[in-house]
């Protein structure tokens, strides 16, 4: 029996924080009588292992960033502009730049280079909670996050703000605009 007079079943494929549809599974189920012989070997259908992306940060400027500090004897605002980064799930690898020190504008200069972050799916092991025997594997999208602080030498450092990309973002546009980055 060929696949064309199969009863063949489909279902369609979403992202998860998106609606638009990303592709179809299309399948049918064989089923062979016991007394004929066996069909042959089955093939191996299983997925293909994701290639790794290196993702590389230059943090050259900030501008317009909230002035935090208030000099006592002038009364002049300024911050102390620093910038965190990490993906989503790695927080332990977070990454900082150098203190970009008294900024009066909310600019502040860089030319700060991160370590490169390997990514394609951020693979998170460990354990649900304490009692837990084995660790569980979670992915996670590739979501980096980066964070403006205003450094302080004698209390905690103030938080400035924050934004978020979806490295899947080639992806994405590669699916709507058959174009790739």
């Amino acid at each position: 029996m060929s696949p064309l007079n199969k009863l063949i079943l489909t279902w369609t494929v979403n992202a998860l924080s998106l609606v638009c549809v990303q592709g179809q599974v299309q399948m049918w189920v064989d089923m062979f009588p016991m007394d004929l012989p066996h069909p042959g070997p089955s093939v191996d259908i299983s997925p293909r292992k994701p290639k790794g992306y290196e993702l590389r940060i230059i943090i050259w400027n900030t501008e317009d960033v909230i002035l935090e500090d208030s000099n006592f004897l002038t009364g002049q605002q300024s911050s102390d502009i620093y910038i965190k980064g990490w993906l989503k799930g790695l927080e332990d690898d977070r990454q900082e730049t150098d203190v970009h020190y008294n900024s009066l504008t909310g600019e502040g200069n860089f030319n700060w280079r991160f370590v490169p972050f390997l990514l394609h799916v951020v693979v998170v092991r460990k354990r649900e909670h304490i009692f837990s025997l084995d660790k569980t594997e979670e992915k996670l999208p590739a979501i980096l996050n980066l964070q403006v602080w205003d450094f302080e030498t004698l209390s905690s450092d103030d938080f400035l703000g924050v934004t978020l990309f979806f490295t899947a973002l080639h992806t994405i546009c590669k699916y709507l605009f058959s174009t790739d980055f």
